[in-house]
């Protein structure tokens, strides 16, 4: 049986309620208005939809839908880059297919908490798996054919404009197969295992036409703070260690499980397992929060190694630059003389 809390507690952008497909104005404002919205609900800058609105307009613009053309294709074609928002600013921006990639399996929740994306690689072919949230029912299954025609957008904006090797879905269709065909330009079956496209690993080096490293870092701190905020209310303590990190990172004293669940109200075994029940540990909570201190200090400060060492609470210099090769595989040096979308 769905779980109609998950949908409950999904937000989609404003934009992805694409509607010129209905051509009919008056068409339009009856839709919305079945699922409780009006223009002006989609027009703001930077809205939100909630999750069960979406749902059901989907529902219901699959089932008003007469064409011969999938409903899918007909939307997909109302995309573009600032459809997706800074999200798709950093898609485009990207230094090539592989950091792209990388980018959507971890900011595509905070646009489409939805459709789930894994990515996998092997010597001769590269693919993005997608699967729906099941509470999503029918409506997941059009959003996993729209987001599979999106990436397809995506890779058309490398310098080589790849094309898929093939495209395949774990679903049924009705529609004619050549209309698939004729968009993706690739094989593409249905009723399959899962549902993926793949290329050929050849092109994960490929060039974004758009690439800018300097925009790439601004737009990724953006995804990052908003990815954040989206999670701070699963993962209560965890962040709630990190905002006691930001103020006493510089003195090891106050780090220690016992200071940090005085300071929280609770027990040091309460702690831990809090922080078990969130997927984390008490220790490598600090080890990444100074490990993304060091590498925004390396990145947009001149600060030199001994000031980044004192600062991150470490005894000497020597210890802070141990400590950055085990988290990175490089060396504090090198990692700073990286162009900024490297890293």
């Amino acid at each position: 049986m769905p779980n109609t809390q998950t949908v409950e507690s999904m937000q989609f952008p404003n934009s992805y309620v694409l509607m010129t497909h209905l051509k009919d104005k008056d068409a339009v404002k009856s839709a919305l208005h079945h699922v409780g919205l009006c223009l002006d609900d989609i027009n703001t800058p930077n809205g939100v939809i909630s999750g069960p609105q979406v749902k059901a307009l989907i529902e219901l613009n699959i089932e008003l839908h007469t064409s011969e053309t999938p409903y899918s294709i007909l939307i997909a074609k109302e995309f573009n880059v600032a459809t997706h928002g800074i999200f798709g600013l950093s898609i485009a921006s990207s230094k090539n297919i592989k950091e792209a990639a990388k980018a959507a399996q971890k900011y595509s929740k905070l646009i489409n908490p939805a459709v789930h994306y894994n990515f996998q690689v092997t010597k001769r072919n590269s693919s993005c798996i997608l699967t729906p949230e099941k509470s999503f029912e029918k409506a997941g299954l059009a959003l996993v054919e729209i987001n599979m025609m999106v990436i397809h957008q995506f890779l058309r904006l490398s310098k080589h404009q790849i094309t898929p090797e093939f495209v395949q879905f774990e679903h049924a269709t009705s529609f004619p197969l050549h209309h698939y065909e004729q968009y993706f330009g690739c094989p593409v079956q249905f009723n399959c295992q899962d549902s993926r496209i793949a290329i050929n690993s050849r092109f994960l080096k490929s060039p974004m036409m758009f690439y800018d490293p300097s925009t790439t870092l601004v737009l990724g701190d953006h995804l990052d703070s908003a990815l954040n905020k989206n999670t701070i209310s699963k993962n209560h303590w965890t962040y709630k260690i990190r905002e006691y990190l930001t103020r006493n990172i510089n003195n090891s004293e106050l780090l220690t499980r016992a200071k940090i669940a005085a300071h929280l109200n609770t027990t040091p075994r309460t702690l831990t397992r809090k922080l078990q029940q969130e997927g984390a540990c008490y220790q490598t909570i600090i080890e990444d929060f100074k490990y993304d201190m060091a590498r925004h200090a390396l990145t947009y400060t001149d600060k030199n190694i001994a000031q980044i060492s004192d600062e991150l609470g470490f005894n000497d210099p020597q210890s802070f630059a141990r400590a950055f090769k085990r988290w990175s595989g490089a060396t504090a040096s090198s990692y700073r003389k990286r162009p900024p979308s490297s890293s």
